[in-house]
């Protein structure tokens, strides 16, 4: 009997640790282990097995706070490590920003002034000429494929022949041929059959230079870009104005000026502008010196009415007309 009740009662030693037995069981329990030598020794030894594995649950709730609090710690220091890259990063981007910004200030200050003083020294060396004693220049106007305008410029001494093809012009061709006299130029027009049209004079130099407009405004307007091109082996500056459209493409919105490196006369000058879709135009020039004759550049058949009248204008323009017809007659 007594061996049936230590067996009930070791039975109920793991509750009775744990204080899950009811009031009158845990009575009968006690009042058994008082007695029982060998259960009160399996008693002590579920005791201590349970005291350690109380211990080793406090211990692995450690560890799993200790846990917890190192990923947090990660996580903070992860966080604080994101920032601080960032701030960095940005600072950086700042820094690269506003040093591009006056890399681009610097640019544009020295562009400008390279840009200004290649138009002022192409300006100079196409003055020289139109000022000498002996040049011819051609210019021909192109819009698209299609020539509209031809010119070609005669001059020795004060001599001057202008022939004149103009598509568009109610006038079609003519020849101009005339005289220089300080700012102005006294002329004879005569049309496609070489019979005279008018005489006149203009109050300013016959002929503006093709970098007049650009040597005036270029404070104002100013040149954006600046290249070098070669073509049939000629060494081209390539300054570039483009024009203020924002958002559009500014290979499909500009004016671009050539200008030959050798001897700084323009030789082309290429519009393009986005809101004038297909028209495209190129103004292309030749000049050469030393190469006119006299009767390049005098006019000779004159009747005598075109005489007197010409005779007659001259004279109220205050011109000396029978020191021209001397050289013409000649």
């Amino acid at each position: 009997m007594i061996k049936n009740e230590c067996e009930i009662v070791r039975d109920l030693l793991p509750n009775y640790i744990e204080n899950q037995i009811a009031s009158g069981t845990k009575e009968f329990v006690d009042g058994h282990i008082k007695g029982c030598k060998d259960c009160k020794e399996v008693l002590a030894v579920l005791s201590g097995a349970a005291n350690e594995n109380e211990t080793v649950d406090e211990e692995e709730k450690e560890i799993d706070f200790l846990k917890k609090c190192n990923r947090k710690i990660f996580v903070l220091k992860f966080v604080a490590t994101v920032i601080a890259l960032a701030i960095v990063v940005m600072w950086v981007i700042i820094g690269i920003n506003r040093a591009r910004v006056r890399k681009q200030e610097r640019e544009h200050i020295e562009n400008g002034e390279k840009i200004a003083s290649i138009i002022d020294k192409s300006y100079n060396a196409m003055e020289n000429i139109l000022h000498s004693d002996n040049y011819k220049m051609t210019y021909n106007y192109y819009k698209g494929e299609e020539l509209i305008n031809q010119k070609e410029v005669l001059c020795k001494n004060q001599y001057i022949k202008s022939f004149h093809k103009d598509k568009v012009d109610k006038h079609g061709s003519y020849t101009n041929y005339g005289v220089i006299q300080g700012d102005r130029f006294f002329c004879i027009q005569c049309n496609e059959d070489n019979n005279i049209q008018s005489t006149g004079k203009l109050n300013f130099y016959w002929h503006i230079n093709p970098l007049e407009f650009d040597k005036r405004h270029i404070i104002d307007l100013g040149f954006h870009k600046i290249r070098e091109e070669k073509v049939d082996e000629i060494d081209y500056y390539v300054v570039r104005r483009i024009y203020d459209t924002l958002d559009v493409d500014e290979e499909k919105s500009y004016y671009d000026v050539w200008i030959n490196k050798e001897n700084m006369l323009v030789y082309k000058m290429v519009h393009d502008n986005v809101y004038e879709i297909g028209k495209k135009s190129e103004e292309i020039y030749t000049w050469e010196t030393d190469c006119v004759t006299d009767d390049d550049v005098i006019f000779k058949d004159l009747s005598e009415k075109d005489i007197e009248e010409t005779k007659q204008f001259f004279y109220i323009s205050g011109f000396d007309f029978e020191a021209y017809r001397q050289q013409i007659s000649k």
